[in-house]
């Protein structure tokens, strides 16, 4: 299952962005340029999917994605990311992600 997660981030357009192969973890992140907001420091908005494999308590393996979103800000200590409510985006692309790796 653990292979399945990290080929199906790459297929929804996500970068892996950390991966621990013994704790079976991966994060990814995908940035959207689309959104604009008025704000004169608002730079980009990043999706972000947490995403960990383990063993669950029926004997199955159990596959749990958990998104963000964060927009991205320029201050005067440089780039700062606010998270927000996730966006309908990331939490299709997890939902795509789970019924995919789903064994």
């Amino acid at each position: 299952m653990f292979d399945c997660v990290k080929q199906q981030i790459g297929v929804l357009g996500y970068k892996l962005s950390s991966i621990d192969t013994e704790a079976l973890r991966v994060n990814a992140t995908k940035v959207d340029l689309t959104t604009r907001r008025s704000d004169t420091q608002f730079r980009r908005i990043l999706h972000k999917l947490e995403v960990e494999v383990a063993a669950g308590a029926d004997g199955q393996t159990s596959l749990e994605v958990v998104p963000h979103t964060f927009g991205e800000y320029t201050t005067q200590r440089g780039p700062t990311e606010v998270e927000e409510k996730p966006a309908e985006a990331v939490t299709t692309d997890a939902q795509r992600l789970v019924e995919a790796c789903r064994s």
